[in-house]
């Protein structure tokens, strides 16, 4: 070759009390002299020193304390140091350590294009040996976090921090707080945590797939080990073992915020089960299981003042619907108690309106059922009518006048149909067996049917008369008034009793009958009388009597005063 630098000069050849040895190996470069040194140095029971043009490479040393090899950079400045201990310490003067890269752009730069993993820590020692961890610490050496890993532990991950006080904090886009976990395990999301809450997220909601936005999403596969009960949200509070009074305890609350200025909602729901949960078996929007018990409701709004609204057939008291053209159910004893500090009680309110939406208003007609209740007894294969209560319009409804008509239905024995047995008509006047006739208050025009012994009845009052009435008992009593007139006016006639023979049946034949009778048994006072009068004399005044021409007899005594 060219290169007359080639050569190798050993410095002492000989012995020497003064001079170091060295080797100096030349003509590393082709057209310039280029030395690489090997050094001996007494210090440190001797140290071996390998040196560029620049400085030393590294050194090996021979003694057993401190610094016993070193690889350090073109300028001489260590970049590898291993000491007696066995500790080895990278680029400790600055600088970066690439593993897998010439161009290390970080403290430790690892690139690895394979598959498998980019880097292993193994912990050799026998009671820790399952557990690694990677600590951090500033320069003052104290621990400020570590992330860890523990198949003791199930194959755990830990990240925590050193300090008490210290918080961890997750970034994403550049340096923007997306959660934080504080010293005492609450959770923030979108912001830091809030006290006396577990987990606080305040993240904006934005527009998802179709502009629909979730704070938080639950879409899990159920797998089939999980056969019995699969809960997608369970809470389950428990309250500390100590002496206190805990005033609510709330599962589930929902707490309407700002709406901000310009923002309209058109609806707001605190909980709502979608259309499509028709897929189980049995689906239930709301599911309530507590048992019956003192201070124990299934659903409960006392507070609330706004409507609630049930837009299909709603049950009480049973889940098996047995009328599909009903609202409303219910299947046990029902109470519609009030409880208020004054004279008025709840109303249970029938409304009837030809307007076909709700809120709107269209005048009724003359005949429309207003309200209508309907008693039905099961007859061994399906349920029947027994009894009606209707409610009707009567008369011209207009605006500030709604006449209305009540009437009362039973079926008969062998029937499934009712009949109307009573009405009440709009001017409050009372037909039993008929609607009420013109000039009537009450009429019964119910046909009168045997009972005991044959012996049939219009109308019976067998009441005991209780010890509070000690003065007198009137069975029977009419107080007849007439009415205030701006004219004079006369009435023929006031008659408190009247008896009138009606049309005798087509081959019927009545024996006897009278307009009064006081039977034989009106014995058991101390003075009994078939008829007392007690007007006083006066013209016109008679306390017995009789303008008909058929003949009057007297059976027994008569006196007079």
């Amino acid at each position: 070759m060219a290169n007359t630098y080639k050569n190798i000069v050993i410095t002492p050849n000989i012995g020497s009390a003064t001079d170091d040895p060295k080797v100096v190996f030349s003509g590393g470069n082709t057209s310039v002299n280029t030395d690489i040194t090997l050094r001996v140095y007494p210090t440190s029971n001797g140290t071996l020193s390998f040196e560029g043009s620049a400085g030393q490479l590294f050194s090996i040393t021979n003694d057993l304390t401190g610094s016993i090899f070193s690889v350090n950079d073109v300028s001489g400045i260590p970049i590898i140091d291993v000491n007696a201990s066995g500790d080895a310490t990278l680029v400790p003067f600055g600088g970066n350590v690439g593993i897998g890269t010439y161009s290390a752009a970080y403290k430790v730069d690892v690139s690895q294009p394979l598959a498998a993993g980019t880097a292993r820590f193994l912990n050799t020692n026998s009671a820790w040996a399952t557990d690694v961890a990677i600590d951090y610490a500033p320069s003052g050496g104290t621990l400020a976090g570590s992330i860890g890993l523990s198949s003791r532990l199930n194959g755990d991950i830990w990240i925590r921090s050193g300090n008490s006080s210290g918080s961890m904090i997750f970034q994403t886009a550049g340096q923007n707080e997306r959660m934080r976990i504080d010293n005492t395990g609450q959770v923030g999301i979108g912001a830091s945590p809030t006290a006396g809450r577990v987990l606080t997220i305040t993240k904006n909601i934005t527009g998802g797939t179709g502009n629909a936005s979730y704070g938080i999403v639950l879409n899990s596969t159920v797998q089939s080990d999980a056969n019995t009960y699969a809960y997608g949200m369970q809470t389950a509070l428990s309250t500390q073992a100590t002496s206190y009074t805990q005033s609510q305890l709330y599962y589930y609350t929902a707490a309407q915020g700002t709406f901000g200025a310009g923002s309209t909602v058109s609806n707001q729901y605190a909980f709502v089960t979608g259309a499509n949960m028709i897929g189980a078996t049995n689906n239930y929007g709301f599911y309530n299981n507590i048992p019956v018990g003192s201070g124990r409701w299934g659903f409960y709004s006392p507070i609330g003042t706004a409507n609630n609204f049930f837009g299909a057939t709603t049950l009480v008291a049973s889940n098996s619907l047995t009328d599909t053209s009903s609202v409303l159910q219910i299947a046990g004893p029902t109470v519609l108690s009030t409880f208020l500090n004054n004279q008025y009680s709840y109303t249970f309110k029938f409304v009837k309106s030809r307007a076909t939406t709700p809120g709107s208003y269209s005048l009724i007609s003359s005949g429309d059922q207003i309200g209508y209740f309907i008693f039905k007894g099961d007859d061994g294969t399906a349920y029947q009518d027994a009894a009606y209560i209707h409610c009707y319009a009567e008369g011209t409804p207009a605006a500030g006048s709604m006449p209305g008509r009540l009437s009362f239905s039973t079926s008969a024995p062998g029937s499934v149909s009712p009949t109307v047995r009573m009405t009440i008509d709009s001017s409050g006047q009372v037909g039993i067996g008929a609607t009420p006739a013109a000039g009537y208050s009450f009429a019964i025009a119910k046909n009168i049917t045997g009972g005991a012994s044959n012996t049939s009845y219009g109308m019976s009052i067998t009441g005991f008369i209780q010890t509070d009435s000690n003065t007198q008992a009137a069975l029977y009593s009419t107080i007849a008034q007439t009415a205030a007139n701006s004219a004079p006016y006369t009435l023929n006639e006031i008659r408190h009793y009247n008896a009138y023979q009606g049309t005798l049946g087509a081959n019927t034949t009545v024996t006897s009958q009278s307009g009064f009778i006081a039977t034989s048994t009106l014995t058991g006072a101390t003075y009994n009388y078939g008829f007392y009068g007690n007007i006083p004399v006066g013209a016109g005044d008679w306390n017995f009597y009789a303008a008909g021409t058929a003949n009057n007899i007297l059976l027994d005594k008569f006196n007079t005063v």
